[in-house]
């Protein structure tokens, strides 16, 4: 609900933002049948509706008025601007199909693609020609179907994305673990990993030119963006021969030609391992010529990542020379508890610069996160829709989490011709918090439709830092401008979840001048401390800074060594009478180790696999102290 400036300790950033509210919701719509429902691509069409799809298991019930045509069918589904169901269509052949994208063509009707292992039968005009081939399906702007092709090779392919060319054709982008057979006429580059596979089609369907790209490791391509000379960028997670662990780009020519690749991401340590993993979910060109990457990275500091990150985004800017720009990891404070993780789906380009992201996250406020997930303290894996805006240097203006009281995840974001935004994920919740409708049974589609942008508050923060002057932490920020602005409440926390007001300063209400501001905070918490400010308008709406964060030390502290850890690992503590416990968490914080009722000291490392964990200590009093550990064999 801010714009706000990154600040680490005394670090400040001296560039002006100016703060703007979060968009509200205009209506939702719940989507289902009575099985589990598995939505995945939403855009906008031309009459100001909806197109979506997804992957059904499901009979007739609910919204879905047609048998299942096999074990697994694509399901299409059409909505007015209002979000009224208008059509849908189950769409499948007599085995297995499982839907990936849906765009609108030329002619107002849709290209559909996914993967099958389909024989002959209902939807399904040719057979498959190995474990599993892409399948495209042609429809009418009424959902009928024109025609339908499928197109594989002897082994395993599966289709990301499929986008209409310039010339009326079609592009196919998935990986492939076939070698030659079927239409695939270039071997596998590795045996027995995965390639990128592209494939050309012309308008009705007919195969123009395929290619088998990518290194001699595994090669996964996740996403597609037409490029502005006719040609295609791909996106990817690549092999790992290099040793490192990144986002994988390439581009291609409109006639099949590789022109360039790029690593986009981190180093090796100096013990030779990779920890973590980057996945890209989006690429995007910028008008500028670059490219916007987005996706979910777990991986320390280091090559072009900036920032460690636990289960967060990462979002990259490339200029039209494939140097980065910026880069961002957008985080949360990590919760002991094993909730949390934030995962990417996608992303649109704003207009007038900015970026706006989705996906899904189970975190608390803290860091980058102003508001807590819904289903926290419920449901120990749940997670709601987490919305975050970009201004067009890459820092946050505002945060939004949109969920219901159980588990949604967000898999589709798109620019509405209102100027507004529209969602698309999956939901196990009934109606409450943000959901205003019951679910139809197990999982279901929900779609969210947002308004434009409300006007901006009116203060413009320049700085807020925080640092430690002794034993006490000191506030100060500085206002560039002020119109109608009320007060500054100095908010607290210690964890992330709960915050206290310490106080309230006065704002100068009007003003065109700089204007600083400080608060003394004498007795802060030993061990980390959270601050923010809550910026109120003189009509009560209100905005929420960044969160900075200060540590005090206190009479206790933990040592895990050695680490890395082969075969045992020892907990030293100053006092380890005050010891209630010792979990070890793997990285999505999932507990692999505790010590019961009486923690032991050393703990064998010989049985956990080889990655980053994190030992959790916690003492008689409540509190809970952590520190991150590697195990290698």
């Amino acid at each position: 609900m801010s714009r706000s400036i990154r600040c680490t300790l005394a670090l400040v950033f001296f560039a002006s933002t100016l703060l703007s509210a979060q968009p509200a919701i205009q209506w939702d719509k719940t989507i289902g049948s009575p099985l589990d429902d598995a939505p995945r691509h939403l855009e906008q069409t031309s009459d100001g509706g909806y197109i979506m799809g997804g992957t059904t298991n499901s009979g007739i019930g609910g919204d879905k008025s047609e048998y299942s045509k096999g074990s697994l069918d694509y399901w299409i589904i059409k909505l007015s601007s209002e979000g009224s169901l208008e059509w849908e269509k189950t769409i499948g052949g007599p085995a297995n199909d499982s839907f990936s994208t849906i765009h609108q063509t030329a002619d107002g009707g849709y290209i559909v693609g996914g993967s099958s292992s389909s024989p002959i039968g209902s939807e399904k005009s040719e057979r498959s020609r190995g474990n599993s081939d892409y399948w495209i399906v042609k429809l009418d702007k009424n959902g009928d179907k024109v025609w339908d092709k499928t197109i594989g090779g002897p082994g395993g392919d599966i289709l990301n994305d499929v986008r209409q060319t310039d010339d009326g054709g079609y592009i196919l982008a998935g990986s492939s673990s076939s070698g030659i057979g079927g239409e695939k006429t270039e071997a596998e580059l590795g045996q027995f990993f995965s390639d990128f596979w592209i494939v050309k089609l012309s308008a009705t369907g007919t195969l123009e030119w395929e290619r088998t790209l990518g290194t001699s490791g595994p090669d996964g391509l996740q996403c597609m963006t037409l490029t502005s000379d006719g040609g295609y960028v791909f996106g990817g997670n690549q092999g790992y021969q290099e040793q490192s662990s990144g986002y994988y780009l390439m581009k291609v020519s409109a006639a099949g030609t590789k022109q360039w690749e790029k690593i986009i991401g981190g180093v090796i340590d100096s013990y030779g391992y990779i920890y973590g993993y980057a996945d890209i979910n989006d690429v995007q060109q910028t008008p500028d010529g670059g490219f916007i990457l987005g996706g979910t990275s777990n991986q320390g500091a280091g090559g072009h990542q900036t920032e460690s990150s636990l289960i967060d985004y990462w979002i990259v800017k490339l200029d039209a020379d494939l140097s980065v720009e910026w880069d961002n990891v957008i985080a949360t404070a990590w919760d002991a508890d094993g909730k949390g993780g934030n995962y990417f789906a996608k992303l649109v380009q704003k207009a007038g610069g900015g970026y706006t992201l989705l996906g899904y996250s189970g975190s608390f406020a803290g860091g980058d996160k102003t508001e807590d997930s819904h289903g926290n303290g419920v449901l120990l894996w749940s997670s709601d829709f987490w919305l975050v805006r970009l201004n067009a240097s890459g820092t946050v203006v505002w945060d939004k989490t949109i969920g219901g009281a159980e588990d949604e995840r967000a898999y589709s974001i798109g620019n509405t011709s209102d100027g507004g935004m529209v969602l698309m994920g999956s939901s196990t919740s009934n109606a409450g918090f943000a959901k205003t409708e019951n679910g139809k049974g197990g999982t279901d589609f929900w779609i969210v439709k947002l308004a434009p942008d409300e006007p901006s508050l009116p203060v413009t923060l320049k700085t807020f830092s925080a640092k430690k002057e002794s034993t006490s932490a000191v506030l100060s920020w500085q206002t560039t401008s002020e119109t109608r602005s009320s007060h500054f409440e100095i908010q607290h926390s210690t964890n992330g979840k709960t915050w206290t007001a310490l106080g309230a300063i006065n704002a100068k209400g009007e003003s065109s001048e700089i204007w600083n501001y400080q608060y003394i905070h004498s007795h802060p918490a030993t061990g980390e401390n959270l601050y923010r400010l809550k910026m109120v308008d003189t009509d009560g709406s209100f905005a929420l800074s960044k969160i900075n964060r200060l540590k005090f030390a206190g009479d206790f502290s933990i040592h895990v060594y050695p680490n890395p850890a082969v075969e045992t690992m020892t907990v030293q503590a100053g006092d380890w009478s005050k010891v209630k416990s010792v979990e070890v968490l793997n990285s999505i914080g999932k507990a692999v180790y505790h010590s019961g009722s009486i923690p032991v000291q050393t703990i064998n490392a010989k049985e956990l696999p080889r990655g980053l964990y994190f030992v959790k200590v916690s003492l008689n009093d409540g509190s809970v102290t952590t520190q991150k550990l590697a195990v290698v064999h």
